[in-house]
């Protein structure tokens, strides 16, 4: 939270999103802008963020990286549950989930370009 206060700040720049604030519309926005950090196409999660008028993404690399919470409780597993698909590491999987044809935290670097591109 201190993060985005920051940026707001000190660059005067309109925030897409502010998770810790709680509205049902913003849950949902939340839900889709944290797709940067599911097993989504770059194409997919750069429409989505266009959608809400983003032009820059901090990335937090400890919610990719994520060692703290067990497997099914870590912010990814959840986005890849809600988004059909099986979690990450070692474990059972409900028999509906399927496998992503997507990577995970490269994609981020895939969508970096694709922003700096257009």
């Amino acid at each position: 939270m201190q993060l985005l206060a920051g940026v707001k700040l000190c660059t005067g720049r309109t925030l897409t999103n502010h998770p810790h604030y709680e509205d049902k519309n913003l849950r949902e926005r939340t839900k889709q802008i944290y797709q940067i950090y599911a097993k989504r196409s770059p194409e997919d999660v750069y429409r989505i963020l266009r959608s809400f008028g983003t032009d820059y993404v901090i990335l937090e690399d400890s919610i990719c990286y994520e060692r703290r919470h067990s497997r099914g409780c870590r912010l990814r597993d959840l986005l890849d549950i809600a988004n059909g698909h099986i979690m990450d590491g070692l474990g059972e999987n409900e028999p509906d989930l399927k496998p992503s044809l997507q990577f995970t935290f490269d994609s981020i670097l895939d969508i970096a370009k694709i922003f700096i591109d257009s």
